[in-house]
């Protein structure tokens, strides 16, 4: 019995590395939702833009039939996480911390999402655990889902 013992290791593609005076981007893909039934491939944009100092990541899913996705997004420990917005018509909702604007937002057709904040552990050092808030984003979809995460400070 190995618990963590990989059917196959994921394999993953780098679609585009490009980086200029404005922004650095990252786009690759992987395929360790192969083992589903039916599979799943991610797709993960990174981008970072200079004048705006904002970062957004967005993820892209793909395969046959009705899926469940759930993102965990940890903040440090000393960093709350508040609802400040959530547009549920838009499949979207708004964060605060103290030093950061957050907005998730669903691109695509769902079937049904919802959103919370819960109490997650980081480790500071070894041996060094610390409460930390974590927000977490559950979507149903159906052949393909699109979801954007943006944090840019706070002025």
């Amino acid at each position: 019995d190995q618990p963590f013992a990989l059917g196959h290791p994921p394999e993953v593609q780098v679609v585009e590395w490009h980086i200029d005076e404005g922004e650095s981007r990252l786009d690759a893909e992987h395929d360790g939702y192969d083992r589903l039934l039916p599979p799943v491939r991610v797709r993960r944009n990174v981008r970072y833009v200079r004048d705006t100092r904002g970062w957004t990541l967005t993820d892209e899913l793909k395969g046959k039939g009705i899926h469940t996705a759930v993102w965990h997004w940890q903040s440090a420990s000393e960093m709350a996480i508040c609802a400040s917005s959530a547009e549920v018509d838009k499949s979207a909702i708004s964060l605060t911390t103290p030093t950061a604007l957050i907005r998730v937002a669903i691109e695509s057709t769902v079937l049904g999402w919802s959103h919370g904040i819960d109490k997650g552990i980081v480790a500071a050092s070894y041996g060094v655990k610390r409460s930390a808030d974590c927000l977490v984003l559950s979507v149903e979809f159906e052949g393909r889902c699109s979801l954007s995460l943006t944090v840019r400070p706070r002025s």
